[in-house]
């Protein structure tokens, strides 16, 4: 079930992908390197439909599979159940999550796959009033100033021919009741680009709690800190 957060706390929060370096001098800080570890087990992929939404978001815990009985066992059941309470709420908050597993004599290192379905984009898509496009923009070559100056007969020094210009947009804050009158609506597997994917994984992951909440427990930020996951970090085309 999906859960609408207070109007007044809306906002983009984006996360400090800084991760710890792991025992083994490795860092999952990026996807290149997390494909690296994984070619066989993990190999994520952004491809996706409707049915089956592209890899967004990757989570990543290493464990020591030689020190599961020492002194600090108390730390890493805390941890445990951090991590079990945190996916659990992910689930809730309507995220599809797939697990793969690298292992090895000595330790073993999970990747948590995590995808965004489409009523969840765009429930959220709602919620965080992202804007997003109507309609191309007509005349976007156009300046005043160029054409009073050729209109006028003097050369425009600062004139130059940029090729392949990005296009610019009429743009307003997405509606679901609305979703017809926005660009590329029809095509639910690239309505939402990479970049507001993630802004969307970003939000939940920085709010989803995994304790009681008035003690601060809660957001991937704050499980980084203290060592549940090794990194956290969206997954690019």
């Amino acid at each position: 079930m999906l859960r609408k957060q207070a109007g007044e706390e809306d906002s983009v929060v984006l996360i400090d992908m800084t991760s710890p370096e792991a025992g083994n001098g490795c860092s999952y800080g990026s996807t290149a390197q997390a494909s690296e570890a994984g070619k066989q087990q993990v190999a994520p992929s952004r491809v996706g439909s409707s049915a089956n939404p592209p890899i967004d978001f990757v989570l990543v815990w290493e464990e020591d599979l030689r020190s599961r009985e020492n002194p600090t066992q108390d730390k890493t059941d805390t941890h445990e159940i951090w991590r079990e309470t945190f996916l659990e709420n992910l689930r809730v908050a309507g995220l599809k999550i797939d697990q793969r597993d690298v292992q090895d004599e000595a330790a073993a290192v999970h990747y948590i796959l995590l995808s965004a379905p489409w009523a969840v984009l765009c429930y959220y898509a709602e919620d965080l009033r992202l804007k997003l496009p109507l309609q191309e923009l007509p005349n976007q070559a156009s300046n005043w100033s160029a054409t009073l100056l050729e209109w006028l007969g003097i050369p425009n020094i600062l004139l130059e021919n940029v090729p392949d210009t990005p296009p610019e947009y009429y743009s307003c804050q997405f509606k679901a009741s609305k979703l017809q009158w926005f660009l590329g609506s029809d095509n639910q597997d690239t309505f939402f680009t990479s970049t507001k994917r993630h802004q969307i994984l970003f939000e939940i992951l920085a709010k989803t709690p995994y304790g009681h909440q008035k003690k601060g427990l809660f957001g991937i930020d704050q499980l980084l800190a203290e060592g549940v996951f090794s990194a956290a970090f969206p997954l690019h085309d």
